[in-house]
């Protein structure tokens, strides 16, 4: 008895989509590797300096000398001025505004901020992100907890270990410098940055 031919055309999308799943896993781990391999431009410890060096200062003096010093100490990573805009940046129920300045598959270093305070669900990230403050406080509550953390410039800065999940609270006129990286060079997950 013959196979009813609908069969035969569910046969061939399987057989399509084990390829498409084997081709994304081929990729996914060639990304991994080459991230393993990948060497960073940025040290978290350097931008946490530089950051605390500038913090109390009015936040926008405090952000035109740290993109000064990292475009010296990074010659060619950081954009150039005509190419740096403030975007709106809506997740989780909390708002600000961003500005890039260097992003690539393995990090980035952005500058963040709120002028009118904000609060929502920070997400689940894959990635190391910190967060150092440079005006301003952040609230953070961290899933698994009963109390919040508040943090202030120069303070220690708030980091996301890759997996963390919290409720963020940031308050009036809070301006950071935000750098995220996969999670230890020796154990690298693919990253949401």
């Amino acid at each position: 008895m013959a196979a009813p031919s609908g069969s035969r055309q569910g046969g061939g999308a399987s057989l399509w989509a084990a390829l498409l799943l084997a081709a994304a896993a081929v990729l996914a781990q060639v990304v991994w590797l080459r991230l393993g391999t990948q060497s960073f431009i940025f040290q978290h410890e350097e931008i946490a300096q530089l950051a605390r060096q500038y913090a109390g200062l009015d936040h926008e003096l405090a952000f035109s000398r740290l993109i000064v010093e990292l475009r010296r100490l990074h010659p060619g990573h950081v954009l150039p001025d005509e190419e740096l805009q403030w975007v709106f940046v809506n997740a989780g129920g909390w708002m600000g505004a961003m500005c890039l300045l260097h992003a690539s598959l393995s990090e980035y270093v952005l500058l963040f901020g709120t002028a009118l305070g904000s609060g929502g669900h920070s997400g689940r990230y894959w990635a190391e992100i910190s967060d150092t403050i440079i005006s301003g406080t952040f609230h953070q509550w961290r899933e698994g907890t009963t109390k919040s953390e508040v943090f202030y410039p120069v303070s220690l800065e708030s980091i996301f270990l890759g997996g963390t999940n919290c409720d963020v609270g940031r308050t009036l006129k809070r301006e950071v410098l935000s750098y995220g990286d996969p999670p230890g060079e020796d154990s690298l997950l693919p990253t949401a940055t």
